[in-house]
């Protein structure tokens, strides 16, 4: 998280008063990218007569879960991230490459955050690529998404409330 995310995330500001949607499990590569290709359409048009136009994004490499460090958010479009998505190597290529750092997704205007996660390693040639998604956003965005998610064929995932999914195991360091 960078540190808006993060002050957001300690006083339930948005999106992180909202549900999240997260893949049950580690995913063969495919079906993350088939999520994330459902949910990025949906997040770029999404947009409402008072702002027409699709909300500019940023991206970060996110390290809430992988000892939480605070990190810096780069401009970004949603162009960049079709290309990510443009196939599984392009997935696979994108990631962090660190062990549960994911790459999060959000406009700062912070109506979601959508993140990421590639395994880093293959344990040995030929194995499947893995990884996991979640989207993150208030209540009536989160459910309209999951619904495009499940309408996409994609039902690997569960809804947990954001202050749940994000609170740091028991005995985490705080940041």
């Amino acid at each position: 998280m960078d540190a808006e995310l993060d002050r957001r995330w300690r006083t339930g500001g948005s999106p992180f008063d909202g549900l999240t949607y997260a893949a049950r499990a580690s995913l063969p590569i495919t079906r993350v990218r088939v999520a994330l290709e459902i949910l990025v359409y949906a997040l770029e048009h999404s947009s409402n007569e008072a702002a027409p136009e699709p909300p500019s994004v940023v991206s970060l490499r996110d390290w809430h879960f992988a000892g939480g460090a605070i990190t810096t958010a780069k401009p970004c479009s949603w162009s960049e991230v079709r290309y990510w998505l443009r196939s599984d190597n392009g997935l696979f290529q994108a990631r962090t490459g660190e062990e549960d750092v994911f790459i999060s997704v959000y406009s700062r205007d912070f109506p979601f955050l959508l993140r990421f996660y590639v395994d880093p390693e293959v344990s040995a040639p030929g194995e499947p690529l893995e990884g996991r998604f979640d989207v993150t956003a208030r209540e009536g965005l989160a459910r309209s998404l999951a619904s495009v998610l499940r309408q996409g064929g994609v039902t690997e995932f569960v809804e947990v409330p954001a202050s749940e999914f994000f609170a740091l195991p028991e005995g985490a360091s705080e940041r």
